[in-house]
């Protein structure tokens, strides 16, 4: 009889008001826990994105300059971009400027054209 009280004793202790409400608090402070870590493994995984696409693009920005450099290491490359930069020519060069035309085939017919149906009406 004494097992019988002193299990029904812990039973009553344990499904008691009190615990079940700190568990109840327990768990919600776990939980918020646990958001709080799944929130910022999502931030870290952006910011890891963010880093890789970072990281590749200062890679081809160095791939980029080390070809500019052996560009420059060149004579000619050396030349082109001193001309690119400060418009410079070498003796004995001149600047040649092509400018398109307008090709236009009997300027009567253009403007008659231009003017559409009220024009031709009224030019009778």
């Amino acid at each position: 009889m004494l097992e019988f009280q002193e299990k029904r004793r812990i039973r009553s202790i344990i499904y008691s008001k009190w615990v079940s409400a700190l568990l109840i608090v327990f768990l919600i402070i776990v939980g918020s826990a646990t958001l709080n870590v799944y929130d910022k493994q999502k931030e870290v995984k952006k910011a890891k994105i963010k880093s890789a696409e970072e990281f590749n693009r200062l890679q081809n920005r160095a791939t980029e300059l080390e070809a500019s450099i052996v560009n420059l290491e060149t004579e000619r490359g050396l030349e082109e971009e001193i001309r690119e930069r400060f418009g410079v020519v070498s003796e004995g060069e001149k600047v040649i400027i092509v400018v398109d035309q307008k090709i236009e085939d009997n300027s009567g017919q253009q403007n008659n054209s231009q003017n559409g149906f009220w024009g031709k009406l009224f030019s009778f």
